[in-house]
């Protein structure tokens, strides 16, 4: 099992350049979503997104922390802070304040590139990785509950992706957004990614 956890890890870090080269990788908390970028986004640089849902306003404008340059291979939500696994280490942000989050820690992984307990082989992802993108033909839509503490109200991630309406061959535009609802109404909505990416050719 050491050795299978070993190869999974090297395969999705070094072996598959493609992988290698993307980001938008997220993780739901109470009363937030968080995820990263590295080059999808402006201002260029790795950075890691808080949004708050469930407070005033019902979703926040993003808070950015910018963050050391490394590929993602995990990210993992809790209440007070949050882990972000690279090829070494563990990167560790305080969230405590959801508005200000803090790089506080950083420890070296007992074996490097061995995945650690509560990191998930494939980490859910906005962009170029996510299910819509990856089998648009089965899953077009993804919608991700998130967990609040706002009983007047529902509260979800939603990733899209669709054919450019230019017609550009080979290539799906993907959204991502979080949405304030109120049973089937949409109360409000915040875009949180959009790109074009990578899709499928000759279907």
């Amino acid at each position: 099992m050491l050795g299978r956890s070993v190869l999974v890890l090297s395969l999705w870090l070094v072996a598959n350049p493609s992988i290698a080269d993307s980001d938008g990788y997220y993780c739901v908390g109470r009363n937030y979503l968080a995820y990263e970028f590295s080059f999808s986004q402006d201002p260029p640089g790795h950075h890691l997104y808080i949004v708050q849902v469930g407070g005033e306003p019902p979703i926040s404008e993003p808070a950015r922390l910018k963050i050391p340059d490394f590929q993602v291979a995990g990210l993992t939500c809790s209440d007070r802070h949050l882990d972000l696994l690279g090829g070494h280490q563990i990167y560790r942000i305080d969230i405590s304040d959801p508005g200000r989050p803090m790089l506080t820690e950083t420890r070296p992984l007992a074996e490097p590139g061995l995945r650690p307990d509560g990191f998930t082989v494939m980490t859910p992802n906005l962009g170029r990785l996510s299910a819509p993108v990856r089998h648009r033909y089965k899953s077009p839509a993804e919608r991700v509950p998130l967990v609040c503490d706002d009983r007047a109200a529902t509260y979800e991630l939603r990733i899209t992706s669709k054919l450019p309406e230019d017609g550009t061959p080979c290539m799906l535009d993907v959204v991502s957004a979080v949405f304030q609802m109120q049973g089937d109404a949409t109360v409000s909505s915040r875009k949180v990614f959009e790109s074009r990416v990578d899709g499928p050719c000759g279907e």
